[in-house]
């Protein structure tokens, strides 16, 4: 799963989770993967079951984030907020 990808995927700088079954244990897993050192770009609209706890995890693990997109996630709009702190130049969705 997710896990795998995050541990084994050390050049991925792309990836679409957009409309999937992403939850905050697998936001927290591609934090905590090599993959947060190089990933660029993610899209995870729709993810509903992505709440700030994992949003957040993910942006304090990947400062290099240039696009997120949590579009019709689970993260709130003071979650939203958040992001825009810890991520000043990345565009969010």
């Amino acid at each position: 799963g997710v896990g795998q990808l995050a541990m084994h995927c050390t050049k991925l700088q792309e990836l679409h989770l957009a409309e999937t079954n992403l939850s905050d244990d697998g936001a927290q897993s591609l934090a905590e993967g090599v993959v947060a050192g190089c990933l660029r770009r993610l899209y995870m609209g729709k993810c509903t079951k992505v709440t700030d706890v994992g949003v957040l995890a993910l942006a304090k693990a990947m400062p290099k984030l240039t696009v997120l997109d949590v579009a019709g996630s689970g993260v709130s709009d003071a979650g939203k907020s958040q992001l825009k702190v810890l991520l000043p130049d990345c565009k969010l969705d």
